[in-house]
């Protein structure tokens, strides 16, 4: 009652025929892409990145490099990369900037939508065909999928509290990077070791991670470059169904505060 819904159908019951589900997805428990490809940041994140998913060892020189290529705002065409002049016969060029949309990886020489959404199945349902493979023995499946390791739109700091192993092991971490990465979840899981209940111990601050074991004063103040206990971005999707008819809206959001929100 009082609603936009309630004046156009007045006479409506608001239990038959209406129905809204909310969605919120933490961005900050991703790694940001365009830092994971900024040269600054060396070439480990993204090698990582492959060798965890199980790619093939010696593609993976030619994906980073082409990554690189795509989102640094030269021209000049790494050892192993690729740039507008491979782009152009394929009708576009290379971006040359930072990425907005996660799915550019998609454009990118190299890169096939298996990698993109894990296997050829989450490729098929996501609408984009899967990469024909000669040898019907080859496996297309990957460990991980680049969809669920990063985000196009964050500030950049994996948050401790919310991400996965696999992501946390994106960054330099003491020792195993498995291993450490394991540990870190296990710390804020309590005893019972399943997220989101009553024993769960999230971390204050960066410098708890001393209690990790593995991470030594300065080993905390070099992962502290990657990782906070915050997380600003969020993507919301609401599906909304009105008599049957249903709609699916998307916006990624940025709250400083909670008076502070704005749409990216």
């Amino acid at each position: 009652e009082g609603t936009l819904l309630g004046l156009l159908y007045p006479d409506e019951d608001p239990g038959e025929g209406f129905r809204c589900s909310i969605k919120i997805m933490d961005m900050e428990r991703k790694f940001n892409i365009n830092r994971a490809a900024e040269r600054s940041m060396g070439r480990y994140p993204l090698e990582q990145t492959f060798e965890m998913m199980g790619v093939d060892v010696s593609l993976i020189p030619y994906l980073v490099d082409a990554i690189i290529d795509w989102r640094d705002q030269d021209s000049a065409v790494g050892v192993n990369g690729a740039e507008s002049e491979y782009y152009e016969p394929l009708g576009y060029l290379a971006k040359n900037g930072p990425i907005d949309d996660l799915r550019e990886l998609l454009l990118i020489k190299d890169i096939t939508p298996e990698m993109y959404w894990g296997n050829a199945t989450n490729s098929l349902v996501a609408g984009t065909v899967p990469t024909t493979v000669e040898d019907e023995g080859e496996s297309l499946n990957y460990n991980y999928a680049l969809v669920d390791l990063f985000t196009p739109l964050s500030l950049g700091y994996i948050n401790i509290n919310t991400a996965p192993a696999e992501v946390l092991q994106l960054v330099p971490l003491p020792g195993n990077p498995a291993v450490t990465a394991d540990a870190i979840v296990s710390m804020r899981v309590g005893l019972d070791g399943l997220e989101g209940t009553f024993d769960d111990e999230p971390y204050d601050n960066v410098n708890q991670l001393q209690q990790v074991p593995g991470f030594t004063r300065d080993a905390v103040q070099g992962a502290a470059r990657f990782l906070s206990v915050r997380s600003a971005t969020f993507e919301v999707k609401v599906t909304a169904s009105v008599r049957g008819r249903e709609r699916i809206l998307v916006a990624v959001l940025q709250r400083k505060n909670p008076k502070d929100i704005k749409i990216l």
